[in-house]
């Protein structure tokens, strides 16, 4: 008998782990990319000495777009100030990201610093909300550089960075 209770139990909480769980999930914009340059359309007489090195780019910014960035339908979040010290501010950015039209996505955009590249990620449907975060020193200078989100489907979810 307290077996079968146990099975029913176990089975229980399972399924309501199940119907609960919130999808979460952090995109983050790829920490560095090793880039080389080629040309192309060389004019006659013209040729390109090739070189070992290669530029190295780190992440500057994050973006979300509603459909792919080309259509420039780039989201405002909402900015929320979190915290208040002496050496400075803490902000939460937000996003809402249910698409208002069941076949066009959301799309996250990094920018690299230096350079004209743009990587895009799709985010997943499942998700509603993503946020961000960033500081300010006392002065207003922006500290770090928001190159990651955490996306979830529950509003109330705390995520952090």
């Amino acid at each position: 008998m307290n077996k079968k209770i146990l099975r029913i139990t176990v089975v229980s909480m399972a399924w309501l782990a199940a119907v609960f769980a919130v999808n979460a999930y952090q995109i983050e914009c790829p920490k560095a990319l090793k880039v080389k340059t080629s040309v192309e359309n060389l004019p006659d007489g013209w040729e390109v000495i090739e070189s070992e090195d290669s530029a190295l780019y780190e992440p500057a910014s994050l973006s979300v777009f509603y459909n792919k960035p080309v259509k420039m339908i780039e989201q405002k979040p909402q900015e929320t100030l979190i915290g208040r010290k002496n050496w400075g501010k803490q902000f939460e950015l937000t996003w809402l990201v249910s698409p208002p039209i069941e076949d066009v996505p959301f799309y996250v955009n990094c920018s690299y610093d230096g350079s004209f590249i743009q990587l895009i990620k799709k985010i997943d449907r499942s998700v509603n909300i993503c946020k961000s975060f960033y500081s300010e020193d006392k002065y207003g200078k922006v500290e770090n550089s928001i190159v990651s989100l955490n996306c979830t489907n529950n509003e109330t979810n705390e995520t952090n960075n």
